[in-house]
């Protein structure tokens, strides 16, 4: 009972965020596709950009409504390739661990009793590198890697350790393409 009070409470505040950010100013920049229309429209507030950017990350994590590439590109464009990266990846760990708590809390146990115990114990045994391949093969949402490894019966250590390493990379390499476009239209 107490987790699933905790699950509610996490989705309520993620869906009030989530409402007050998509209802802001602060996204009109993103058809446009302009980082510095996002800063000035933080007024230089570092804490909001980084704030921002964080709720837009937890989002993704939950419900892929933005492209990955997006938000770290509009990270690498506002912070600079190292401090974009780096808070991409802090930010996608946080996210993907949020939403997986959600699901492990909140709807696991409706979906346990469809699937099948081998497959799920399987999962259970391998259930770090099940994450780590989810999180490196880029068709798969990273939301949707979330919720099986949240209906799975995978330990949160497990989960965690496969997204910090898994999203070091491709996060890596979703780092580089920003930057090889930015130097291709002579922004850097």
């Amino acid at each position: 009972m107490k987790n699933k009070k905790k699950a509610i409470v996490l989705i309520v505040v993620c869906v009030i965020a989530a409402v007050l950010l998509f209802h802001s100013d602060l996204l009109s920049f993103i058809p446009y596709w302009d980082p510095q229309q996002l800063v000035a429209l933080a007024n230089d507030n570092i804490m909001l950009l980084l704030l921002v950017t964080l709720l837009l990350m937890v989002v993704q994590n939950l419900f892929t409504v933005l492209p990955l590439l997006l938000l770290v590109s509009i990270n690498v464009s506002i912070f600079g390739f190292l401090y974009g990266y780096l808070w991409s990846w802090l930010t996608s760990v946080i996210g993907a661990v949020i939403a997986f708590l959600i699901i492990r809390s909140g709807v696991q146990r409706f979906f346990l009793r469809f699937l099948n115990q081998k497959l799920l114990d399987r999962f259970e045994r391998s259930g770090f590198y099940y994450v780590l391949i989810g999180r490196l093969f880029p068709l798969i949402p990273t939301s949707m890697v979330n919720i099986a490894a949240g209906i799975s019966s995978i330990p949160i250590k497990a989960f965690t350790y496969g997204t910090l390493i898994g999203n070091m990379f491709y996060l890596l390499v979703l780092s580089l393409i920003p930057m090889g476009l930015m130097s291709l239209f002579g922004i850097f």
